[in-house]
């Protein structure tokens, strides 16, 4: 049986994980000029909405969470009203993990 990194995360990895995003990105658009705002340990119920958190930055956080975690996130969550916050990106990626390993369990 596979074991899976997400057996260790919790919220506050996801945190660390999204401000790596945030960081990249504002490195890679340089034009804006704008200095970047990491997410703190008291946003993580705070709506990306309220966070001037976009879907090309929602995008690029669930992509990154993928690769990182080696794992699909069903489609039904890639929206942001579905996860439009830390807490709730924790919270699928618990769900698909859980649900992964309950599936290879059911095959052994």
């Amino acid at each position: 049986m596979k074991e899976y990194k997400m057996r260790k995360l919790d919220v506050y990895e996801v945190l660390d994980i999204i401000n790596s995003i945030l960081h990249s990105r504002a490195d890679e658009d340089k034009q804006k000029k704008e200095p970047i705002t990491l997410l703190t340990k008291e946003q993580i119920e705070t709506d990306f909405s309220e966070l001037n958190i976009d879907s090309i930055t929602f995008i690029s956080i669930v992509v990154s969470l993928e690769n990182e975690y080696e794992l699909e996130i069903p489609d039904e969550y890639l929206l942001m009203t579905e996860m439009n916050s830390i807490n709730k990106i924790h919270q699928v990626l618990k769900e698909v993990t859980e649900n992964i390993c309950t599936d290879e369990d059911a095959t052994t």
